[in-house]
């Protein structure tokens, strides 16, 4: 259904090019190109735009000195149809056409978001839930081919909700606060319970950009700072296959910081969550990551480092979970074409076992979007 709509778009603009180069019909509808192509009428209530990104991947993984990963994939191939029907009320559909090493689930993004001024707004329907900052940047808008591995645990994923969304003051402070069913995207409620979720950030220093990478080489300071918390009941599976699972509630909670300054972008997130049983138990686990870069030649070559922790339970008992890595980036067109090489390394050290081999992934994106 989702690629059947994204098609769909495409005929609408190529046909809406037609028009507009031969200038027979509809004069009153421009064709363009801005952030995807475009459909627009000329007094700006109506807009179709078509945009998207592909991602090929090369991948090696290097375990106790032998390879265990050595491949060549399409990471996303992605679609996207958005616009207006009218002024205050847009859509977004967003569709993952690769299929390689993911399930059978097209569909990503498929929202409503009424929003007549800046200051506020309501958005419906299926999108990223607003837990971590670095999940909620677009994936063709990253400095690491990769999440940390802190991002990758604690993040909501994509749900299906309603959430007030809103940037007041001209964008020195933004809220969203959502109400989503909980399990997940592409899927129907499993239970009777919510999950309640919010996130507000302060940028003193006025809008920032909603990326990483400073390549737009930002010529003033910009600087945002965040926190978000969430809570739902959940299901925490037995302790062994043949325990029942138990019932919990789940507190999380996180902290973000981002700075863009002519060529240098840094940000750093926290995070801790909660997991308290009925009948007694509670299980508390932590994470959090750094990250930076800068532009050694200015909009085009960028280097980065990032570390990151896990640690999967406070107890004695726990694991502690590390990452460290670097990245070199060539931009030629900003986000819209780049290469991308990384190197992470990463250890999972369990308290009994003592030191853990470390695992060693190296990567080669590159990127083409539209």
């Amino acid at each position: 259904m989702a690629a059947g709509l994204l098609v769909l778009g495409c005929l609408l603009c190529v046909s809406g090019a037609v028009v507009g180069q031969e200038g027979s019909s509809s004069p009153g509808v421009e064709v363009g190109l801005d952030k995807g192509f475009h459909l627009r009428t000329a007094d700006g209530e109506r807009k179709l735009t078509l945009s998207g990104y592909l991602q090929t991947l090369y991948r090696a993984e290097f375990e106790s000195g032998s390879a265990v990963t050595n491949e060549l994939r399409p990471r996303r191939a992605r679609l996207q149809v958005s616009g207006t029907v009218v002024k205050p009320l847009k859509y977004v559909m967003l569709a993952e056409l690769s299929s390689v090493g993911k399930a059978s689930q097209p569909l990503l993004d498929a929202y409503a978001e009424y929003s007549a001024a800046p200051e506020w707004g309501l958005r419906m329907g299926q999108f990223k839930a607003p837990m971590s900052r670095q999940f909620l940047i677009s994936a063709s808008q990253k400095e690491f081919v990769e999440d940390s591995i802190a991002s990758e645990e604690f993040k909501q994923d994509r749900d299906i909700g309603v959430m007030a969304v809103g940037a007041p003051a001209g964008g020195v402070f933004e809220y969203q606060v959502g109400v989503f069913n909980g399990s997940g995207k592409n899927k129907p409620q499993d239970n009777t319970e919510l999950l309640y979720m919010a996130r507000a950030v302060f940028n003193p220093l006025g809008p920032v950009p909603f990326q990483e990478s400073d390549v737009g080489w930002t010529e003033s300071p910009r600087l945002s700072v965040g926190a978000a918390g969430s809570f739902n009941a959940v299901e925490l599976p037995g302790a062994t296959e043949t325990d029942p699972s138990v019932s919990a509630d789940r507190y999380a909670a996180g902290g973000e910081i981002a700075f863009y300054w002519q060529g240098l972008f840094a940000t750093a997130e926290g995070y801790w969550r909660r997991d308290a049983a009925e009948g007694g138990g509670e299980k508390d686990e932590l994470g959090g990551y750094a990250q930076a870069g800068y532009f050694l030649v200015p909009r085009h070559l960028e280097v980065g480092a990032r570390g990151a922790v896990m640690r999967e339970d406070m107890d004695e008992s726990g694991a502690d979970l590390w990452e460290a890595g670097g990245v070199v980036s060539w931009f030629f067109l900003g986000h819209g074409l780049k290469a991308q090489l990384g190197y992470a390394m990463l250890r999972d050290e369990a308290p009994e076992e003592g030191e853990a081999e470390a695992g060693h992934r190296v990567d080669f994106q590159l990127q083409a979007a539209f």
